[in-house]
């Protein structure tokens, strides 16, 4: 739903019914808060967020996760920080590159708290001069390589099963190095944006209302992403309440479930304790009429 401000919103007969420039009506229908008309039920609320290009993941072979960085954990930074990281197949990225996104609450810190987490887990990119340099290195040290390999070639083939364990090692040396080497920036943009986000209070009230997404990436809020999934799935599937009962409400069914177990449990010993008088007064009579 882009370029128009909705008049009105209707949930009728499981559809949704909207007035607007061009008024239609859809089973589905997630739209952004900012062509939503102003409410009291809507907020403003500031953040500083950052868009950094990699050369690889942060993590060897996923390409796509969310990382929550808490208070005091990087430079004693006091905000939380959402961190996403997508590659190129699951958002608009450059081929065979990285995109992250970062996002925190703008506070008086938090602008040089994301500075501190680019630092701390990514590098900058080489400078052209310097890649160069790198490639002639790497050149040469190919070439003396080869030289070295024909010369020991036969002695390699006679410590050919020696040589397969010590290339097992290596390979595991080298695994954990590429775990420990950091991403680099090709590209990191820093800025402060404002978003207008629906109270969550009201939100979390209102089951059969338009679920609004806080922010579509790049600008995202990470703010509430759960719950906002949560109100979708309600919405469309009001008939399934008991997955999100609360804690409290299913303690209180177990408890009751538990007394009422504990008081039939006398009333079974008492029958049993009847059951047993009983056989005993038959036998007290088979007794007497024996003797």
């Amino acid at each position: 739903m882009l370029d128009q401000t909705i008049k009105s919103l209707d949930f009728k007969d499981n559809q949704y019914h909207l007035d607007c420039e061009y008024s239609f009506t859809s089973d589905h229908l997630i739209t952004s808060i900012d062509y939503l008309k102003d409410y009291n039920t809507i907020e403003t609320v500031d953040y500083h967020k950052a868009i950094i290009i990699t050369d690889r993941s942060l993590k060897k072979d996923v390409d796509i996760s969310i990382y929550v960085i808490p208070p005091n954990t990087i430079n004693n930074n006091k905000n939380r920080i959402m961190l996403i990281q997508q590659g190129y197949q699951a958002n608009c990225c450059p081929k065979s590159k990285y995109i992250v996104y970062i996002c925190t609450k703008a506070t008086e810190t938090s602008k040089e708290e994301i500075k501190s987490v680019i630092q701390q887990l990514f590098e900058d990119k080489i400078d052209e001069s310097e890649k160069v340099k790198v490639d002639e290195i790497k050149k040469e040290d190919g070439e003396d390589k080869k030289e070295e390999d024909n010369e020991e070639n036969k002695e390699v083939e006679e410590e050919e099963e020696d040589d397969d364990d010590d290339d097992e090692d290596d390979d595991e040396e080298e695994e954990g190095k590429e775990e420990m080497i950091k991403p680099k920036a090709y590209l990191s943009i820093i800025y402060r944006q404002s978003i207008r986000k629906q109270k969550s209070s009201d939100s979390q009230e209102n089951k059969s209302s338009l679920t609004v997404i806080d922010d579509m990436l790049p600008g995202i809020s990470m703010e509430t992403p759960v719950e906002n999934a949560l109100n979708i799935f309600r919405q469309l599937h009001p008939e399934i309440k008991e997955i999100y009962a609360k804690p409290q409400e299913q303690e209180e069914k177990e408890e009751k479930e538990e007394e009422k177990e504990e008081e039939e449990k006398p009333s079974t010993q008492e029958e049993e304790v009847t059951t047993e008088d009983h056989s005993r007064e038959e036998t007290t009579q088979e007794t007497t009429q024996a003797h």
